[in-house]
């Protein structure tokens, strides 16, 4: 029986799960939590994507953490080496500085070992540029490589 991934669920896929519906994104986003429900991954929120899910307005707020409690997510800590981690990201011009929040999603899902961070954020997340940038980075400071996905890439049916 192969491994199961390990997935870190990054703040803008929860966005497609509830709220105002838009679709292709709302079914593809749906799909990977099905999975999660079925055992076929293991799947991973943070201390930062709660904080984020927590400036939510509170009708959505409370369905956002229903999601998370309903799928079993295992939390993770935000730490210091993680945010280390950030910091290098950002010296070295892979994530812009303003947006600090995607580097250290990134950071997180890499020293805690996870297989893929998955995200809607085609910005500064899931892009190649950012993918190769990233692994680079990794291979430099000893971490395993982490491959940046949206939904659609991480579905197994």
């Amino acid at each position: 029986m192969p491994k199961r991934l390990k997935l870190y669920l990054e703040t803008s896929i929860f966005g497609f799960m509830v709220g105002t519906r838009q679709e292709p994104y709302t079914e593809a986003t749906e799909r990977p939590f099905h999975e999660i429900a079925e055992g076929h991954f293991d799947a991973f929120v943070s201390d930062e994507v709660l904080r984020e899910l927590r400036r939510a307005p509170a009708p959505l707020r409370a369905q956002l953490f229903q999601i998370v409690s309903m799928h079993g997510l295992h939390e993770l800590e935000v730490n210091q080496e993680a945010r280390e981690l950030t910091a290098r990201y950002i010296e070295a011009g892979i994530v812009p500085a303003k947006v600090e929040p995607d580097a250290l999603h990134i950071a997180i899902a890499t020293v805690h070992g996870l297989d893929v961070l998955v995200s809607w954020n085609l910005q500064h997340i899931v892009k190649t540029k950012t993918r190769r940038e990233v692994n680079a980075i990794n291979a430099l400071w000893g971490y395993r490589s982490l491959d940046l996905a949206t939904p659609q890439e991480v579905i197994t049916t």
